[in-house]
This record gives C-alpha cells, sequence and structure tokens, in this order.
C-alpha cells in the first residue's frame, strides 16, 4: 500500500518513481528532517497561499522518497499560481512515470491539456495587444506629365479626374472572414474546457473540487458564449464583403441591393435590403 500524502492529490494517485530533484534541492536534507514531516509542512504552506514555499518543500520530500504523487502536487500548484507552463511539465513528468495507473495518468492528463489550452488563449490575447509599428508616409514624388498633356501652369493644380472609381473590398471581407473563423474555433475551444470543468463537477468526491470546477466552468462559458457571437457577426460580415463586388447596377440605378449582418442573442446570420 502506497503512503498517502496529506495534499492535494486522492486516493487514486497512489504512484512511486523517480526522478531528477532540482537544483534547489540538490543540497542533503537534515538529519531530523522526514519524508512525512516535509509534506505536512508543505501543506500548510499551500493553504497558507505561499506556493514557492509549499513547492521547496515538496522537492525536498521527493528526495527523500520519490513517489510520483508528488511530483502531480507540485503542477497543481503551479497551476493555483498561474504558471501554467510549469505546471505542464510536472504533469508530463507525473503522466510518464510506468507506475502510476491509467486512471490517474487520465486526470493529469485532463489537467495538462487545459492548461495547455489557457497558454494558447493567453498568447493569442498577447499578439492582440501588441502595438503595430507606426508607418511613415513617404513625400510625394515628382512626376512628369505623359506626352501629349500640358503640364498645370505655375501655382495651379492638377486636373482632377471625377469619375467615381470602383472600390475593391475583397481583402477587407477575406481579413473579416478569417477573423471571424479564429473567433469561431476559439469559441469552440473555451466551450470545450467549459464543457470539461462541467463534467469535472459532476464526477468531484469532494466539495472543494467541485466548487473549484464549478467555479472555472462559469468563467469559461461566457467566454465562449461572447466568442462564438463575435465570430459569427465578422465572419458573417466578410462574407458581405466579398458579395458586394459582384453586384451589379442597373443604368438608372434605381434598384439596389445589399447583404447586411445581422445578430442576436439567438441567431446570426445575413439579411437582404434593398430599395426600389
Amino acid at each position: 500500500m502506497q503512503r498517502l500524502i496529506p495534499t492535494l492529490v486522492t486516493a487514486s494517485l497512489l504512484v512511486a518513481g523517480p526522478i531528477a530533484p532540482r537544483v534547489a534541492a540538490a543540497a542533503a536534507p537534515a538529519a531530523e528532517e522526514s519524508f512525512d514531516t516535509l509534506t505536512e509542512q508543505a501543506a500548510e504552506k499551500y493553504s497558507e497561499g505561499d506556493y514557492e514555499g509549499a513547492i521547496a518543500l515538496f522537492e525536498r520530500a521527493y528526495v527523500l522518497e520519490p513517489e510520483p504523487n508528488i511530483l502531480f502536487n507540485i503542477g497543481r500548484i503551479y497551476e493555483e499560481a498561474g504558471k501554467y507552463e510549469d505546471a505542464i511539465t510536472y504533469y508530463e513528468k507525473f503522466i510518464s512515470e510506468p507506475q502510476v495507473d491509467l486512471e490517474a495518468k487520465q486526470v493529469a492528463l485532463d489537467r495538462r491539456d487545459l492548461a495547455k489550452a489557457v497558454v494558447e488563449i493567453q498568447k493569442k490575447d498577447e499578439k492582440k495587444n501588441e502595438t503595430p509599428p507606426e508607418e511613415t508616409t513617404p513625400p510625394p514624388e515628382e512626376t512628369t506629365p505623359p506626352p501629349g498633356e500640358t503640364p498645370p501652369p505655375d501655382g495651379g493644380e492638377p486636373p482632377v479626374d471625377d469619375k467615381p472609381k470602383p472600390r475593391n473590398v475583397r481583402p477587407i471581407g477575406y481579413a473579416l472572414f478569417g477573423t471571424g473563423a479564429a473567433a469561431l474555433i476559439g469559441g469552440a475551444i473555451v466551450g470545450g474546457m467549459a464543457k470539461g470543468e462541467e463534467r469535472k463537477f459532476q464526477a468531484a468526491t469532494n466539495k472543494t473540487d467541485a466548487d473549484a470546477a464549478k467555479e472555472r466552468g462559469l468563467k469559461l462559458a461566457p467566454a465562449a458564449d461572447g466568442l462564438f457571437i463575435a465570430g459569427g457577426i465578422l465572419a458573417a460580415a466578410g462574407i458581405v464583403m466579398l458579395l458586394l463586388p459582384q453586384a451589379r447596377k442597373n443604368k438608372k440605378n434605381k434598384q439596389r441591393a445589399q447583404f447586411v449582418p445581422q445578430a442576436s442573442p439567438q441567431q446570426v446570420g445575413l439579411g437582404v435590403v434593398g430599395r426600389f
């Protein structure tokens, strides 16, 4: 029977397997330290919100007895501290231990995938917040009128072509459609995360895990809805831009029909408006 660690893990995570300790824990532990003492102290540090202290104590305990559930504990603490990339590292170390049973591996795998999704969303947000470089407008170049045209007199302005020129809005349409599609994909990812938290809430064996899963699910669900609505509107607007260049006007310009995006909390789509 493996030893229970009085920390973040459940009874299903009782496994063993060595890994190399971190540099901070390379020194030999003091003679009076024991595995039970260190894990109890680490649990106290975690309850006090001292995440760094809890991790250091768990690593010292791992030097004494390299039980794989220590790796899971450290991953959970990093996740609580918002250091998701470090959490992913320790979850993967735990999963790679051959002594860990499949049920325990699945729990760690779910937490690792959730942490990866959060990191991916954070990186996308960072890219959106980056300030684009300022564009400088080059000075106008002096042009020579083509043969056969008379240059304007001194102090005069060149003739202006009053004829309307067609405007190509296809690049804008592609950009809007691509952004909308990306938002819809992001909504699907966040929605899947929220669904996963719902399953964890239903499968929770204690109130602490159930409350934590419920809180995360309540945060992820509105975000998924917002991404779906925004993505639908942007994609619809992009389709409009792609359709506009194909429209035709009659000679008298008496009739005109165009597509416009329409969105509501219940649906997102296109509408047609016309003037007759």
